[in-house]
């Protein structure tokens, strides 16, 4: 029997994800927050109406309503995701390898591999392994999102 794939970012309803920038220069760091507010499937595709909240600490939150969705073929991500213009957030099923441009930006399935370390607990590191990594680049610049299996970005 086949190994089922994992689910790089499942829509479940009241899920709260949370992130922290690593990138702050000083004092306490930008944090963002994704809120899964309701989850309906009409035929083959699922959608998540979502509310992604950045706080830069300093000055009032930035509060926005988008989407998320995916069908057989692709998970997508919907107007104000995330601060690059990635409609398209990565292919079902994943293959590593797997390109597609949306205006300038280059996007790549770059790995399934990719290990993050989230911390430490009584000293000892927690890794998640077997993430998804989606690469992407522009004129400016590049970088990636990390997305792991049964949590999401």
């Amino acid at each position: 029997m086949a190994k089922p794939k994992p689910d790089y970012f499942p829509l479940i309803e009241g899920r709260v994800l949370e992130y922290e920038d690593d990138y702050a220069k000083s004092g306490q760091p930008p944090s963002s927050k994704l809120e899964i507010l309701k989850v309906t499937t009409k035929g083959k595709r699922t959608t998540a109406q979502c509310r992604w909240t950045y706080d830069p600490h300093d000055k009032k939150p930035s509060v926005y309503t988008t989407s998320i969705s995916k069908d057989d073929k692709w998970m997508y991500g919907g107007e104000g995701f995330l601060p690059i213009p990635l409609k398209k957030l990565f292919p079902i099923p994943v293959v590593v390898g797997k390109k597609w441009r949306y205006d300038r930006w280059c996007y790549k399935v770059a790995d399934t591999t990719t290990e993050v370390f989230i911390g430490e607990d009584a000293g000892v590191p927690m890794i998640i392994k077997n993430c998804l990594a989606v690469g992407w680049i522009f004129d400016e610049g590049g970088g990636e999102q990390i997305y792991a299996p049964g949590i999401g970005l």
